[in-house]
């Protein structure tokens, strides 16, 4: 009985923090991708990383704001990090952000 409940609970947990980064992931990407579009439309041009994008910000009537708003995970070498600590991946010649987990590529 024990053992069923423990491993129920193990399985549950696993499941709930799958979850919160999965949905922690889909919010990442919607806000580089905004990141990105919005860089494009001020600049006429892709950012040539990630590292810039959300290291940069515009000015505006009102004043400054970041590309990309919030705090990211990095790496030891700057790289952005995603929800399950994974570098996303970025082609500066599409704009394109997507994760670098295998299970979430078409994201």
């Amino acid at each position: 009985m024990v053992l069923a409940l423990s491993a129920g609970f193990i399985w549950w947990r696993y499941n709930n923090v799958k979850s919160t980064n999965e949905t922690a992931l889909v919010n990442q990407l919607k806000a580089l991708r905004m990141g990105v579009a919005t860089y494009m439309e001020v600049n006429k041009h892709y950012p040539p990383d990630l590292k810039a994008l959300v290291s940069s910000k515009f000015k505006f009537a009102g004043g400054e704001r970041p590309y990309v708003p919030g705090d990211f995970k990095k790496d030891k070498d700057g790289n952005i990090l995603d929800s399950f600590g994974k570098p996303f991946n970025y082609d500066p010649a599409t704009g394109k952000v997507s994760p670098s987990e295998p299970t979430y590529k078409d994201w």
